[in-house]
């Protein structure tokens, strides 16, 4: 466990609320899925436990080379996301770094975006409808040897373990940024990719998971995504997020009609909303949803789901607040 500070933790290996007060008590916690190797433990616990610093690192400046900023400024790039709030912060992400963008929503329209269109870079889902990013690469990649030529492609995902890792490699993806993505690690892995730096993935972990404080949200996980402390930015941006949440609730519910395999995605998607908004406590729910589906646990799924209105009614009322403060 190099380079990790010693923190406490509770393992909380079910979503009962009880077990998230228990992990505020000690400090933090995690959630560690049933289906998690033992010899991946090091790196996904790294993954899940980062340094306190996050934010000094934020206001003090970003450490990417500044002549590599100069050289992705005006490139142009892809972004395959589906989800409403995910696509305006990675939007404004790109902006602030002088990077410009096209959106899409799957992997098709993906394919036809990148058949008309030029761009440098790709930036893609995983998991997404109608075509995956998985697939979207491996027919990129296929149409490629015919052509000749290889754009980057760059995962974005909210899972963030090694074998998701892997799977992403073994799909023709050059590099991987496990989300929340903070603008500086973006930056980094843009300037590596676009701005003559080294070639060589270093596959890009995720930002501090977790909430210790116990907020519904922590701000400061979407100020450091956003590269800015702007209170009215960030308001709007969680306006979008509480109606792309209860829209996304309401998915999951009709999700579970329809099998576990439609829940399991569904929660995924609606994971990686939350924790790129800063709802970290909701976002783990939905992590504990994904799993427990993935595992066919239909009894423990229900358990999880009964705690899901709670904990997405205490984010409506912390963004409700804030916005009223931003507003005054």
């Amino acid at each position: 466990m190099r380079d990790l500070n010693a923190v406490p933790l509770a393992h909380v290996a079910k979503a009962d609320p009880a077990d998230w007060r228990t992990g505020l008590r000690v400090g933090t916690f995690i959630l560690l899925p049933n289906r998690i190797e033992t010899q991946f433990l090091d790196l996904n616990l790294e993954q899940f436990v980062r340094d306190g610093g996050a934010r000094e690192r934020r206001l003090s400046g970003n450490t990417t080379d500044a002549q590599d900023l100069t050289a992705i400024k005006g490139k142009r790039v892809l972004v395959l996301e589906d989800r409403i709030v995910n696509q305006t912060i990675v939007q404004r992400q790109l902006r602030k770094l002088g990077v410009s963008c096209s959106i899409a929503a799957d992997g098709v329209e993906g394919l036809e975006k990148h058949a008309t269109e030029k761009f440098d870079l790709i930036l893609c889902d995983c998991s997404m409808p109608v075509m995956n990013g998985f697939e979207f690469t491996r027919i990129l990649r296929e149409k490629e040897r015919d052509s000749g030529g290889r754009i980057p492609v760059i995962a974005m995902t909210a899972n963030a373990f090694r074998e998701d890792m892997e799977k992403c490699f073994a799909a023709g993806m050059d590099d991987f940024l496990s989300k929340p993505v903070t603008l500086q690690r973006l930056a980094s892995v843009l300037a590596r990719w676009m701005g003559g730096g080294e070639r060589q993935s270093k596959a890009s972990n995720g930002t501090n998971q977790v909430s210790p404080t116990g907020k519904a949200v922590n701000v400061d996980i979407l100020a450091e995504l956003l590269g800015t402390d702007d209170r009215d930015l960030i308001a709007s941006i969680l306006g979008e997020f509480v109606e792309a949440a209860r829209l996304s609730w309401t998915q999951t519910q009709e999700a579970r009609d329809n099998g576990m395999a439609a829940l399991a995605s569904a929660a995924h998607g609606a994971k990686g909303e939350a924790r790129n908004a800063g709802a970290a406590i909701l976002g783990d729910l939905y992590a504990a949803l994904e799993s427990a589906a993935k595992s066919d646990d239909d009894r423990e799924a229900g358990r999880i789901m009964k705690a899901i209105p709670e904990e997405l009614e205490r984010v409506e009322g912390f963004v409700g607040d804030y916005q009223q403060v931003s507003a005054a």
